[in-house]
């Protein structure tokens, strides 16, 4: 006897499996939609506004060399100064807060060329570390400024003392020039020297 699951499956028409042209076909549409679809999300990114930070971080870094770290990046040169009054009075405030505050390599770097070939900055520096200013951390005060061509004279006080002093403008920005005391000075005696005769004076904090 036969039994009737058997008889079911006999009766069932037969599959057909699908051809492999049709399999090609539906695997050519897949990857069609697919690139399409890719194409879409970059055309929506491309119009997406990118943050201002974000830009110029992208900016930065492909302005460096490939390789190159962060900390190879050259500093950047200090803006221009204007050749003005104003811009020499600016100049003069700077220099004469870094003497101040004591910052005396940041106030050699305001130098003249021709002033800062006279002590080098290290030097510099040594003299007022092993015979600090009694006068440290007074502010000074900037009563008048003249400028004539590439030359400013810049009257400031601080205390009982005014003096002038000159500034040149150099390569685009206003400079401090060694008073004709201090070129003296540094030109004929070693940091050593003066140190050692500023202490015998007592004028070293």
């Amino acid at each position: 006897m036969t039994q009737p699951l058997a008889r079911d499956q006999r009766r069932l028409p037969k599959r057909r499996r699908p051809s492999g042209g049709v399999a090609m076909v539906a695997l050519v549409v897949a990857i069609l939609a697919l690139t399409v679809a890719v194409f879409a999300v970059v055309l929506v990114l491309e119009r997406v506004p990118q943050p201002a930070g974000a830009a110029a971080i992208g900016t930065e870094v492909s302005s460096r060399p490939a390789g190159a770290s962060a900390s190879t990046t050259p500093t950047p040169t200090p803006t221009s100064q204007p050749r003005t009054k104003t811009g020499a009075k600016a100049a003069a405030k700077r220099a004469f807060e870094f003497y101040s505050v004591g910052n005396y390599g940041k106030f050699w770097d305001q130098w003249t060329e021709q002033s800062q070939a006279v002590v080098s900055r290290s030097e510099y520096m040594r003299r007022f570390r092993e015979c600090p200013a009694p006068a440290e951390g007074i502010r000074w005060s900037i009563s008048d400024v003249s400028v004539s061509g590439s030359t400013a004279r810049v009257t400031a006080s601080r205390s009982i003392l005014v003096d002038q002093f000159t500034f040149r403008y150099q390569a685009g920005r206003w400079r401090y020039e060694m008073t004709a005391d201090q070129r003296k000075q540094y030109q004929g005696q070693s940091v050593d020297e003066i140190v050692a005769d500023q202490r015998a004076q007592g004028l070293c904090a």
